[in-house]
């Protein structure tokens, strides 16, 4: 996963999501937190979660472990990924939240993940809309950079599977040589890493990983 140090922030939100044909409700929060990220060993993350699907499962967090912004699921720089651990009535399992503030309660984005003792993922189907006709409610509010929520973006986040290590003071991004891609055609495209800080990065992991859904038409993958 990708860090930076830069504007921190954090998130709040609560709300529900129809999945599975039932009502889903949600409150969840996560950010940096008086030096999350930072030292060694780092300063832990900021946050919690609570989920109920009330087609009978019910997920309580117990710690946060990475905080970053979505460049994995469903890219965007207003979504955040929120990490952790939590419980369930069948056991444990890690987490993996992502939420959006689209700046209008409707167009807000909720899904969650879970791997572990419980196997779940709103992804496949998502993103999935707090309003808007989706039958889903609820606001996502992401909270401005302060004195309070200094730290790093970044963490480990087993949910999101292998490859997912302690986050380093890197930069990526990842440029098309194409917007749109033909039936049988070959997509290109270029990712550049740099670290950041006074220091080398060493023994970092990054992977990539396509749009679980295409965007556009069919045969149109957008890469941004």
């Amino acid at each position: 996963m990708s860090a930076s140090q830069s504007s921190c922030d954090f998130v709040t939100g609560g709300g529900y999501i129809y999945f599975t044909g039932a009502n889903a409700t949600f409150a969840a929060a996560g950010g940096c937190k008086n030096g999350s990220g930072l030292g060694v060993p780092p300063a832990p993350y900021w946050g919690h979660l609570e989920y109920q699907d009330h087609a009978g499962l019910v997920v309580h967090g117990t710690s946060i472990t990475a905080y970053v912004i979505d460049a994995i699921l469903f890219p965007d720089p207003k979504a955040r990924l929120i990490c952790g651990t939590a419980t369930t009535s069948s056991g444990n399992v890690n987490f993996v939240v992502r939420t959006k503030d689209a700046g209008e309660p409707v167009n807000d984005e909720f899904d969650i993940q879970l791997t572990g003792a419980v196997v779940y993922s709103t992804f496949p189907s998502g993103p999935h809309k707090l309003g808007g006709g989706t039958g889903g409610g609820g606001n996502i509010l992401l909270h401005k950079p302060n004195q309070s929520n200094s730290g790093m973006f970044g963490g480990v986040c087993p949910a999101l599977g292998p490859g997912s290590q302690q986050a380093a003071d890197v930069s990526v991004s990842k440029t098309a040589a194409l917007d749109t891609v033909g039936v049988g055609g070959e997509a290109t495209y270029n990712i550049t890493v740099m670290a950041g800080g006074t220091g080398s990065s060493t023994n970092v992991t990054l992977i990539d990983i396509l749009p679980t859904r295409p965007v556009d038409s069919p045969w149109t993958l957008r890469y941004d």
